[in-house]
């Protein structure tokens, strides 16, 4: 058989800092039993990945969690905040397509920006924040520093969420976290 044009090897792309951190991330999650997607395209932000699942617990009852994740190259508390909230509202409008729904299910968000650059004033920032509270959901927003390989959170708690929010830190560290202790 001839060939019209000479056969060209398929040379594989080179993967920038985002997309492996991204695609290790989007396989740990399905490792841990979430329901993935990647590559959504919203506005103004970009839904990297979004991983979903429910789960029950005798304590927090059934639970449909969501990871909302975003690359950016830079992030500040504008931005952080601006995703978070947009992230939050996404999982709450859009849980249906992701998980089947189930009555008396308590939505636990988890909007998630990973940046190569995260000056040491906003990890300060963020570790010392309160978020808004919602009646239809938890959210806990993430930053992981991507050249460090560390994620970052609020430690503050509200009276009401002791427990609660202990949990959530030790479920973000566990299913976001590196080798590194939060907030170092």
């Amino acid at each position: 058989m001839q060939y019209l044009f000479p056969k060209q090897r398929r040379i594989p792309p080179v993967l920038s800092w985002n997309d492996v951190l991204l695609k290790d991330l989007a396989d740990k999650l399905t490792k841990y039993g979430f329901s993935t997607s990647t590559g959504i395209e919203t506005e103004p932000y970009a839904l990297d990945i979004v991983a979903a699942r429910n789960t029950f617990g005798i304590s927090k009852g059934r639970t449909s969690t969501f990871i909302l994740v975003t690359a950016m190259e830079t992030v500040n508390q504008e931005s952080f905040l601006d995703f978070s909230a947009r992230a939050t509202r996404y999982a709450v409008d859009n849980g249906a397509i992701f998980l089947p729904e189930e009555v008396g299910n308590r939505l636990f968000s988890v909007p998630t920006v990973i940046s190569r650059i995260v000056d040491e004033g906003m990890k300060d920032w963020l570790a010392k924040a309160t978020f808004k509270k919602h009646l239809d959901a938890f959210e806990f927003p993430v930053m992981v520093s991507a050249d460090e390989r560390s994620v970052h959170y609020s430690q503050e708690t509200p009276v009401w969420g002791r427990a609660m929010f202990k949990g959530f830190r030790q479920f973000v560290q566990e299913n976001l976290g590196t080798n590194n202790d939060p907030n170092q």
